[in-house]
């Protein structure tokens, strides 16, 4: 090994080097990379817009929820607080969580991965929804 290169591909690459055609093993090399991360970068966008849309969509229907129950029914401001403590339990919970639940594997499909993400999106997404209908039920808005 040179340098973390074997020596066969370093005889390969002074060869290549020594006939003119480096740059279009390194311009093959760049191409070869960048179809490997386009599959990879279009799953991060699409997960990253899909969080945004689904985090937007909880924050419009609890708002419309809290408007709608601010109006049916009066609410003591305990009750109010309440609801805003655990809202930002679950949302606590979810962030903690997230940092200490983490199993482990290769693939990232074992029964316990699917649950630690189900349960991190449950508790993300019902803390948003009970914040922001104990906001929107009282007489902030």
């Amino acid at each position: 090994m040179i340098g973390g290169i074997s020596a066969h591909s370093w005889a390969a690459e002074a060869a290549g080097a020594a006939a003119g055609e480096l740059e279009v093993g390194r311009e093959t090399y760049e191409e070869e990379c960048q179809m490997a991360l386009d599959p990879i970068s279009r799953n991060m966008i699409r997960s990253y817009t899909i969080a945004v849309a689904t985090t937007a969509a909880v924050l419009v229907v609890g708002f419309l929820v809290g408007q709608a129950l601010r109006v049916q029914v009066p609410i003591p401001a305990a009750a109010i607080t309440v609801l805003q403590i655990a809202g930002a339990g679950a949302l606590l919970g979810a962030t903690l969580g997230a940092l200490d639940w983490r199993q482990g594997s290769w693939t990232g499909k074992t029964p316990a991965e699917q649950f630690d993400r189900w349960l991190f999106r449950a508790l993300h997404l019902g803390g948003t929804f009970l914040l922001v209908t104990a906001t929107a039920w009282s007489r902030v808005f």
